[in-house]
């Protein structure tokens, strides 16, 4: 194979990659914000949507925060074309947050691309990250009627005394990305 044959092979293969990573991006974003987003992980919303969307029990082991009493949990999977996702999530009490009620819903998938996801993210939130990196990216929140308001740095207790503090993370880690959802309610 000559050094032309190669680049057009290498161009056709990206092409056909593209579009399946673009799916599998805009597969795992559509499923965290109907199940985590909307429901703003509230855990019988979440039940709720995932048993809508079809997501099949999973036996994966759901993680809560440290100091969190759990009260409620459950784990999922699903496919998508070829991406496998999964769903997690949970809620509980925290003492160390002045009893706030802690909810945490997690998609992840195999097959999503990072930068799509964050991007699909910041446009659905209307905001600019809270912070960025190379393979992590957070935004802090709280509801704002049909909208989001950006939390800065010290208006955690008020978001939680209020609407909610929100904060979700998109990683990209082990060849997966997830989107990962905590709310934080006094």
């Amino acid at each position: 194979m000559n050094f032309k044959t190669t680049c057009l092979a290498a161009a056709a293969l990206t092409a056909l990659a593209g579009p399946a990573l673009a799916g599998a991006s805009e597969d795992a974003f559509a499923s965290f914000r109907s199940i985590c987003g909307d429901t703003a992980a509230d855990f019988p919303g979440v039940v709720k949507a995932a048993d809508a969307a079809n997501w099949q029990p999973d036996t994966q082991e759901v993680t809560s925060m440290d100091g969190v009493v759990v009260s409620d949990k459950l784990s999922r999977k699903k496919k998508s074309g070829d991406a496998a996702m999964e769903l997690t999530a949970s809620h509980g009490v925290a003492a160390k947050f002045g009893n706030a009620g802690v909810s945490i819903c997690t998609v992840v998938s195999n097959k999503a691309e990072f930068g799509s996801v964050v991007s699909q993210v910041q446009g659905w939130l209307g905001m600019a990250p809270h912070d960025a990196a190379p393979t992590k990216t957070g935004f802090h929140y709280t509801p704002n009627g049909t909208a989001f308001a950006a939390v800065p740095d010290g208006g955690f207790d008020a978001a939680a005394a209020g609407g909610g503090m929100m904060l979700l993370t998109v990683r990209n880690a082990g060849g997966k990305v997830t989107v990962d959802l905590i709310k934080l309610k006094k």
